[in-house]
């Protein structure tokens, strides 16, 4: 038996007869709100939160059932969702099965057909409970790496080049090392990828892990393994080990191969998330349906524009294109990179990308850029103590949104400040 069924809809008519099954003994108690917004404030407060399955009418008046599908998946992954829709509606089914619905059913189904779907759901809900407290377990055991089953796979992205996704991409990845979080950074802008060139690589650089060549260290060699039979125990042997906690996988400078490495592409994603508790992945410009995948592995994505208004206008056609491919709105972070103070305000171009929130990362000036240019990337780290700062407020709502366990901004930024007073003093 269900212990709660939670329906969420803003039709006072609501078809499905939900009454009738606790008379039958499917369910002990059923909650109806009439907004997501009630829903999540109910299920925020109620600590027994498993064992539970929530109906989501497509019907609702403050947030799309794509929407609110993908907030309950991210912030309650042991509740179940079931859409409730006419079968006609598909666009608005497929979207809100991307997001996280386990089933759909029609809004005029017969109860026996509704008992039918609410136990086959409640027997998912009840194998990721058990699902959930093994991965708990593994969690709060006191490894703060969060490892767990699969790793959580960040993809930072961009309608226009020119915006620093690359030293996001770096700044993020390293802020998670640093964390303990065990991180994989992979330059998936296949054909003109730089990001070995930021750690003074190169095309060649120093590989830690034996069995590989200088030359066979590189993301290219890891897809020719993986079509050849390879697995992920293998995995390791192609990344660049610039850390304890810090992996590169930098593309061959070799766009003509991307192309016909493309297709390998998920294949990898399985790997590495596999191996690694975190995978930040770095995009090109160039959009192709691999970007549409990517962003259905992801739980957030780091969506950069500078602060121009031809980066606000193309940020949201990027925004438009991600809604009709079905990727919910919420699972976008939108960051303003290099931000001055006379330039665009950060609540003007929210409005303009009809999103909450837009976050700031200041430019960090010349020097910054120049250590970059340089390949020196540890010199970054060590001196842009107030860039960082702001990207690990970044940092810390992607963990918060893909479920990662890591020390908070405020407790990053504690130690940045630490780090530079004892620089100083020495």
């Amino acid at each position: 038996m269900l212990d709660v069924l939670t329906v969420v809809s803003s039709d006072k008519r609501f078809p499905l007869d939900v009454s009738g099954l606790m008379a039958r003994g499917c369910v002990r108690m059923v909650h109806t709100f009439r907004s997501g917004a009630e829903c999540l404030r109910a299920l925020e407060l109620d600590d027994g939160a498993t064992r539970r399955v929530v109906l989501i009418d497509s019907v609702v008046s403050d947030l799309s059932p794509a929407n609110l599908c993908d907030a309950l998946r991210v912030a309650y992954p042991d509740v179940a969702v079931l859409l409730v829709a006419a079968h006609s509606d598909i666009e608005a089914t497929q979207r809100a099965m991307l997001a996280g619905a386990r089933a759909t059913i029609d809004r005029y189904a017969g109860s026996a057909e509704l008992e039918q779907v609410i136990e086959r759901v409640q027997e998912t809900a009840l194998a990721q409970e058990q699902g959930a407290r093994v991965r708990k377990a593994a969690t709060y055991g006191g490894d703060i790496s969060g490892r767990s089953a699969d790793g959580v796979i960040v993809p930072v992205i961009g309608g226009r080049g020119g915006a620093g996704r690359s030293t996001l991409s770096c700044a993020l990845a390293w802020l998670a090392a640093e964390s303990g979080v065990d991180t994989a950074l992979v330059d998936f802008d296949l054909q003109f990828g730089d990001l070995n060139f930021l750690f003074g690589m190169g095309s060649g650089g120093q590989l830690q892990t034996e069995g590989c060549t200088d030359d066979e260290a590189n993301l290219f060699s890891f897809l020719h393994e993986l079509r050849d039979g390879g697995t992920a125990a293998v995995t390791r042997r192609f990344g660049r080990q610039l850390g304890e906690c810090l992996t590169l996988y930098a593309p061959q400078p070799a766009p003509e191969r991307a192309e016909a490495m493309s297709d390998m592409l998920p294949a990898a994603l399985d790997a590495l998330r596999r191996e690694y508790a975190l995978v930040v992945v770095n995009t090109g410009a160039y959009w192709t349906l691999f970007h549409a995948e990517l962003l259905e592995y992801s739980a957030a994505a780091l969506c950069v524009l500078d602060q121009t208004v031809p980066g606000v206008r193309a940020t949201r056609i990027l925004k438009d294109f991600c809604r009709r491919l079905g990727v919910p709105s919420s699972r976008l972070l939108c960051v303003m990179n290099r931000t001055q103070p006379d330039g665009l305000r950060a609540a003007e171009v929210a409005q303009v990308l009809r999103t909450d929130e837009v976050y700031c990362v200041s430019d960090g000036g010349r020097e910054l850029a120049s250590l970059l240019d340089s390949g020196d990337a540890g010199g970054l780290f060590a001196r842009g103590a107030g860039f960082l700062a702001e990207v690990a407020v970044v940092l810390d709502e992607l963990a918060v949104r893909s479920d990662l366990v890591l020390r908070s901004s405020a407790s990053m930024r504690f130690s940045m400040r630490r780090k530079a007073a004892l620089k100083g003093v020495f």
